[in-house]
C-alpha cells in the first residue's frame, strides 16, 4: 500500500492503492460562536454497491449548512461538515470514502460526556454540540441523533454515517414543513441518561409535538410518543406519520437484511408478507421498529433519501420479502382526518438486541408499549396487574410474563417446560418466558458484554 499525505490550509488529500484501511484525525477551527471544537475524522470503508472508487481525493472543511459529495452519499451535517471530492479512474476498488466532522459522541463511556447523555446499559443517542436533538439537512422535521447500540462487540451504529432517525409527516399526500428551532426540551431527564426528551414545532396547519423516552437504565427499547394537533382553521386530510432511517447501516455493514415483522403479546412472527414492525439484522445486531397502532405498517425501499419512502404509492397496504441490501426502512401509521382543534396521538417504539433474541426484545418492546394499570380489572381476560417495588405495575400473564426473583416467583409465575424466564437483564424483576435456546443466547452476550 502507498500512502501519502498533503495537507493546505484546512484542506487534507491523499493517494492511495490497494487500501483496506486508512484514518486521518485534524483538528477543524472553531468558527462558530459557542461551538465545540469538532475533529475531522477521514475513513475508507469498503462498499459493495457497485461503484467505482476514489483513487485519490480532496478533503476540505466548509462551516455552514449540510454538502454532499461527489457521489450519492451525504457526508457531512450542520455546524461542522465535509466535502469528499472524488476523483475517479480505473474503478477497479471496490473501496469507498466517507467521512464526517463530528464530536465526542455520549455513546462511549470513555469519551467526553454531553452534557445531557440520553442512554443506557444497551442503547444510546448520540450528542454533538451538547445536543441531541438536530435539523437533519433533508428532512422537514428535527429528529434525534443516530442510534447506538451495546452488544457483543461493544457500541455499534445503527444508522449509516452519523444520521438520525428520520421522521416526517404528510397530510393530503404531501409532506408538512416545520421551520425554526427543534425546542427541544431537556428538563425530563433524570441525570443518569434515561428519562425524556420533548421537541414541539408548528406550522400554519399543525402542531407536532414528540417525546422521546428511556424508561431504566437497562431498557433497550426507545419510546416515541407522537401528538398532532390541528391548528389550523380547516380540516387536515389523510394524517399520515413516518419513522425510520434513509440509510440502513447496522453494526458493521451498509447492507443488512429487512423484513416486515408482526409483533404480538407473544413475540416477533417472522417471515410474513406485511405487518406492523420492521426487522433490521446483520452480524451480532439487530433491531425493531414497531407501532402498536392498528394502522401500523412497516415499510422498506431503496437508499439514500427519506423521500423513497415518503413515495411507496398505499403504504397501508405495502408488502415485501426478506432483502439483503443498502436501503431505506420505516414504520408507517395512518390517523385519519383531522378536525380543527382536535389531537391525534401515536406510538412507536425503536429496540435494538442480538439476533438470536429477537423474540425476547420483541417481548420487550410489547411489555414498554403496555400501558401502566392499577387494578386487575383493567386488563384483558387471564391477566394480572402486577408490579413491585419501584417497578410499574402493568397487566401481566401467567406463562408469558415471569418473575426474576421474589415471591411466587417459581410457583406462580414460573414458565412452562422448555422455556426460561428471560429477555431482561438479570436485576430486573420482570421477565418474559423465553425459550432455553435464547436464554443461553443471552447469558452468552451478556457474558461477551
Amino acid at each position: 500500500m502507498k500512502t501519502s499525505f498533503n495537507t493546505i490550509g484546512s484542506s487534507l488529500a491523499l493517494l492511495f492503492d490497494g487500501s483496506t484501511s486508512l484514518s486521518r484525525i485534524e483538528q477543524a477551527p472553531d468558527t462558530l460562536p459557542g461551538a465545540p471544537p469538532a475533529a475531522l475524522g477521514l475513513q475508507l470503508l469498503p462498499k459493495s454497491n457497485g461503484l467505482p472508487a476514489a483513487d485519490s481525493f480532496e478533503v476540505s472543511t466548509v462551516w455552514g449548512r449540510a454538502a454532499h459529495g461527489a457521489w450519492t452519499k451525504e457526508v457531512g451535517h450542520l455546524a461542522n461538515v465535509v466535502i469528499v471530492a472524488a476523483f475517479l479512474s480505473s474503478g477497479s476498488s471496490d473501496y469507498l470514502i466517507g467521512g464526517s466532522a463530528v464530536s465526542a459522541t455520549a455513546c462511549d463511556p470513555t469519551a467526553t460526556q454531553c452534557a445531557s447523555d440520553f442512554m443506557t446499559n444497551n442503547f444510546c443517542v448520540s450528542c454533538e454540540g451538547d445536543e441531541l436533538l438536530y435539523q437533519m439537512s433533508t428532512d422537514a422535521s428535527c429528529t434525534i441523533r443516530q442510534p447506538f447500540y451495546n452488544g457483543p462487540g461493544g457500541w455499534r451504529k445503527m444508522t449509516y454515517s452519523s444520521y438520525g432517525l428520520n421522521f416526517a409527516l404528510k397530510t393530503s399526500g404531501a409532506e408538512e414543513a416545520f421551520s425554526g428551532s427543534c425546542n427541544g426540551d431537556y428538563s425530563s431527564l433524570n441525570g443518569d441518561g434515561t428519562g425524556s426528551i420533548t421537541s414541539t414545532q408548528t406550522n400554519e396547519n399543525l402542531e407536532l409535538t414528540r417525546t422521546w423516552n428511556l424508561p431504566s437504565g437497562s431498557s433497550s427499547v426507545l419510546t416515541l410518543v407522537v401528538v398532532v394537533k390541528n391548528v389550523g382553521s380547516i380540516p387536515l386530510v389523510n394524517l399520515e406519520a413516518f419513522w425510520g432511517t434513509r440509510d440502513d447501516w447496522v453494526g458493521s455493514t451498509d447492507s443488512p437484511t429487512k423484513e416486515p415483522a408482526a409483533i404480538t403479546s407473544g413475540g416477533v412472527n417472522v417471515p410474513v408478507s406485511s405487518g406492523n414492525a420492521v426487522l433490521v439484522q446483520s452480524g451480532n445486531e439487530a433491531l425493531l421498529i414497531f407501532s402498536p397502532d392498528p394502522t401500523a405498517r412497516g415499510l422498506i425501499d431503496s437508499c439514500c433519501s427519506f423521500y423513497n419512502i415518503l413515495n411507496i404509492g398505499n403504504p397501508s397496504t405495502f408488502t415485501s420479502g426478506q432483502v439483503t441490501n443498502d436501503g431505506s426502512y420505516a414504520i408507517y401509521v395512518n390517523g385519519g382526518d383531522l378536525a380543527p382543534g382536535a389531537s391525534k396521538t401515536f406510538s412507536f417504539f425503536y429496540g435494538v438486541g442480538p439476533p438470536e433474541g429477537l423474540n425476547a426484545l420483541a417481548l420487550e418492546v410489547v411489555e414498554v408499549a403496555t400501558p401502566s394499570c392499577e387494578d386487575h380489572t383493567e386488563c384483558a381476560p387471564g391477566g394480572k396487574c402486577k408490579g413491585g417495588y419501584k417497578v410499574e405495575k402493568k397487566c401481566r400473564e401467567k406463562k408469558k410474563n415471569c418473575k426474576r426473583f421474589g415471591h411466587h416467583s417459581i410457583k406462580r409465575w414460573g414458565c412452562a417446560d422448555g422455556k426460561s424466564c428471560g429477555g431482561v437483564e438479570p436485576t430486573e424483576k420482570w421477565g418474559f418466558c423465553v425459550s432455553n435456546a435464547e436464554a443461553e443466547a443471552e447469558a452468552g452476550a451478556e457474558t461477551e458484554a
